[in-house]
């Protein structure tokens, strides 16, 4: 870029000097202005080529620019997704602990209720233990759907974000 301006101060110098020869004596030979004339010419020469060449090396930066934003977009994309088919395959043992717990809780409380039956309490004291028993059941069971639901919502957000990366990964 310095160089395109030093060729046009060289121009606009020979230009001044064109003017003043004009107003100062119109009589100046014609091959005097013409050698003028073609000193611009070349200096015109120069600045297109300077300027071609600084254009070329801008969009040769410009090119390689646009090459690494896009390889470090990438890099960070994978590693996201990495980080989230991560997340959903914890999440997804978390609701497979989950399930296997409620069936444990299942035959659990169908041994409680063997035992209280079998137990020999009298009517009221086996119904008092019978309700306690399926009220620890049911707020087990409580927990542990909310919690796979939770699991379940955190598994498809993740899948979602997963294919929005994806999509707006650069080619």
């Amino acid at each position: 870029m310095e160089a395109i301006l030093v060729e046009m101060q060289h121009m606009a110098e020979a230009i001044s000097e064109l003017e003043e020869i004009q107003t100062e004596s119109p009589k100046e030979s014609q091959d005097d202005i013409t050698l003028r004339f073609h000193f611009i010419k070349e200096s015109l020469g120069k600045i297109t080529e300077n300027y071609d060449s600084t254009v070329k090396k801008l969009e040769k930066t410009a090119d390689h620019s646009v090459k690494m934003a896009n390889d470090t977009t990438k890099i960070a994309v994978q590693a996201s997704i990495t980080l989230l088919k991560d997340q959903i395959e914890r999440r997804k043992e978390d609701i497979a602990r989950a399930a296997n717990q409620k069936k444990q809780q299942a035959w659990l409380l169908s041994l409680c209720d063997d035992a209280i039956h079998q137990s020999g309490l009298n009517m009221f004291e086996s119904d008092k233990l019978n309700d306690r028993v399926g009220e620890l059941y049911c707020e087990g069971s409580k927990q542990l759907n909310q919690s796979i639901t939770r699991w379940q919502e955190e598994i498809e957000k993740a899948e979602g974000e997963i294919r929005k990366l994806k999509w707006m990964t650069p080619a």
